[in-house]
Protein backbone atom coordinates (compact mmCIF):
# COMPACT_ATOMS: atom_id res chain seq x y z
CA UNK A 1 0.00 0.00 0.00
CA UNK A 2 1.49 3.88 -0.30
CA UNK A 3 0.37 7.06 0.98
CA UNK A 4 0.94 10.14 -1.19
CA UNK A 5 0.33 13.69 1.10
CA UNK A 6 0.75 17.17 -0.97
CA UNK A 7 2.63 20.35 1.05
CA UNK A 8 1.18 23.87 -0.71
CA UNK A 9 3.80 25.66 0.88
CA UNK A 10 6.88 23.45 -0.45
CA UNK A 11 4.43 23.02 -3.91
CA UNK A 12 5.33 19.09 -4.31
CA UNK A 13 4.27 15.18 -3.48
CA UNK A 14 5.46 13.07 -1.47
CA UNK A 15 5.10 9.31 -1.99
CA UNK A 16 5.42 6.72 1.06
CA UNK A 17 5.16 2.89 1.46
CA UNK A 18 3.19 1.46 3.98
CA UNK A 19 4.45 -0.96 5.73
CA UNK A 20 2.02 -3.78 7.18
CA UNK A 21 2.68 -2.39 10.38
CA UNK A 22 1.45 0.80 9.98
CA UNK A 23 5.21 2.16 9.06
CA UNK A 24 5.96 4.97 6.40
CA UNK A 25 9.30 4.61 4.14
CA UNK A 26 9.91 7.33 1.86
CA UNK A 27 9.31 6.15 -1.77
CA UNK A 28 10.12 10.09 -3.40
CA UNK A 29 9.65 13.57 -3.55
CA UNK A 30 8.40 15.39 -6.43
CA UNK A 31 8.46 18.88 -6.60
CA UNK A 32 6.86 21.56 -8.60
CA UNK A 33 9.17 21.09 -11.70
CA UNK A 34 7.17 18.03 -12.60
CA UNK A 35 3.71 19.68 -13.77
CA UNK A 36 1.56 22.80 -12.82
CA UNK A 37 -0.49 20.61 -10.81
CA UNK A 38 2.17 21.03 -8.06
CA UNK A 39 2.09 24.47 -7.10
CA UNK A 40 0.35 24.70 -4.39
CA UNK A 41 -1.68 21.06 -4.61
CA UNK A 42 -5.01 21.35 -2.97
CA UNK A 43 -6.17 18.25 -4.13
CA UNK A 44 -5.35 14.47 -4.27
CA UNK A 45 -7.28 11.29 -5.84
CA UNK A 46 -6.34 8.10 -6.85
CA UNK A 47 -8.06 5.92 -9.16
CA UNK A 48 -7.38 2.31 -11.37
CA UNK A 49 -8.11 2.02 -14.73
CA UNK A 50 -7.36 -1.59 -16.63
CA UNK A 51 -5.65 -2.73 -13.64
CA UNK A 52 -3.02 0.59 -13.88
CA UNK A 53 -3.79 3.19 -11.04
CA UNK A 54 -2.99 7.03 -11.15
CA UNK A 55 -3.06 9.65 -8.85
CA UNK A 56 -4.81 13.05 -10.07
CA UNK A 57 -3.31 16.16 -8.43
CA UNK A 58 -5.29 19.52 -8.24
CA UNK A 59 -3.97 22.74 -8.21
CA UNK A 60 -5.77 25.84 -7.07
CA UNK A 61 -3.04 28.48 -7.90
CA UNK A 62 -1.87 26.56 -11.08
CA UNK A 63 -5.66 26.02 -11.99
CA UNK A 64 -4.62 22.31 -13.38
CA UNK A 65 -4.17 18.92 -12.70
CA UNK A 66 -1.58 16.56 -13.00
CA UNK A 67 -1.43 13.25 -13.72
CA UNK A 68 0.77 10.53 -12.86
CA UNK A 69 1.17 6.77 -13.05
CA UNK A 70 2.03 4.77 -9.94
CA UNK A 71 4.99 2.01 -10.34
CA UNK A 72 2.71 -1.03 -9.01
CA UNK A 73 5.41 -3.74 -10.70
CA UNK A 74 6.84 -5.42 -6.95
CA UNK A 75 10.42 -3.96 -8.20
CA UNK A 76 12.66 -1.35 -6.53
CA UNK A 77 10.76 1.47 -8.22
CA UNK A 78 7.40 0.00 -6.67
CA UNK A 79 5.36 2.84 -5.50
CA UNK A 80 6.79 5.67 -7.66
CA UNK A 81 5.06 8.25 -9.67
CA UNK A 82 5.67 9.20 -13.33
CA UNK A 83 4.01 11.85 -15.13
CA UNK A 84 1.99 10.98 -17.78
Amino acid sequence: SYAYVAGTADAGLTGFRVGADGTLTVVEDVDDTAGPGLLTPTRLVSATFGGRTFLYVGSNLGNAVTVFAVDTSGGAGDGALRLV
